[in-house]
């Protein structure tokens, strides 16, 4: 059985797809195969990807533009490692990001389902510009998840079984499915942090990422899935905490994006659930300065 799948979804990135499989393909780490799902793209990926068909690691598969959640469950579907990494097209790995992820998952018990790391911020010239610095978090780890999501798609390793139990990525959501997946996850099982730099994140601003309104929609969604799950430990004060902590962190969006009745909006709501709040006073007091 092969050790890893490493998914890899691409749409209309001709310009940087070759980078993200070859670091993958070069990786220190050999046991793995590479199922890059192309959903529907209309420049030259395809011929890019052609040049890696005689790597056995490597399997091409096209399918209409359904988006990446669908993208990524269809390599999910068709893998056959027991550990599932993920890379985004437009994004590289160092080339001993699976040589420092396996060892860690394999010295773990089966109540851990999922490690991670932290990862780098770079331009088109593959200038570091940021980094990540996680650190702190326990390894029974919902609540601090349900705070804020600190696990970067692109640095975990998780194992497979649990990825296919929980029904892998919601194909409703464009944006934010991570987290979403993530949260299911941890409601049963423990993560445990690599302290490494697992990954180069390629910062521009036609990332589905960079759509905000549309993540925080979504995470909304899936905190509230988590509340209503019949397991879930989250009591009712730490409820209101998660609810005050994202209501702020999205009025202070609109803040900085100068729309304020939308930032006044989301404070108002962050104080219904904690009226007392040093965080989202400030928040206010900064906005109406």
């Amino acid at each position: 059985m092969i050790k890893v799948s490493v998914v890899m979804p691409t749409y209309n990135r001709a310009d940087l797809v070759g980078r993200a499989v070859e670091s993958v393909l070069n990786q220190t780490f050999h046991d793995f195969e590479l199922i890059v799902v192309d959903d529907g793209s209309s420049d030259s990926t395809r011929d890019v990807l052609n040049k890696y068909n005689e790597d056995k690691r490597f399997r091409y598969i096209f399918q209409e533009n359904q988006g990446q959640s669908v993208a990524r469950n269809k390599a999910i579907e068709l893998a056959s490692g027991m550990y599932l990494a993920f890379l985004d097209s437009d994004n590289y790995w160092p080339l001993d990001r699976l040589e420092k992820s396996v060892p860690c998952i394999e010295s773990l018990g089966m109540d851990y389902a999922l490690v991670y790391g932290d990862g780098y911020s770079v331009d088109l010239d593959e200038k570091i510009i940021g980094s990540s610095d996680r650190k702190g978090h326990p390894d029974s780890c919902l609540y601090d998840l349900l705070l804020n999501n600190f696990v970067g798609m692109n640095a975990v390793l998780v194992r497979t079984e649990q990825v296919k139990a929980l029904g892998a990525f919601d194909e409703t959501m464009r944006s934010g499915e991570d987290y979403d997946l993530w949260l299911r996850v941890a409601i049963e099982h423990k993560f445990k942090f690599i302290p490494e730099k697992l990954c180069y994140y390629l910062v521009e601003g036609d990332r589905v990422s960079n759509n905000f309104e549309g993540v925080m929609a979504n995470n909304e969604r899936s905190i509230e899935r988590v509340f209503q799950h019949m397991d879930s430990p989250i009591n009712e004060r730490k409820k209101r905490n998660i609810w005050s902590r994202f209501f702020n962190r999205k009025g202070r969006y609109f803040s900085q994006n100068r729309q304020k009745t939308s930032a006044m909006r989301c404070y108002l709501r962050a104080l219904s659930y904690t009226p007392l709040s040093f965080n989202v006073w400030r928040s206010i007091l900064a906005l109406v300065k």
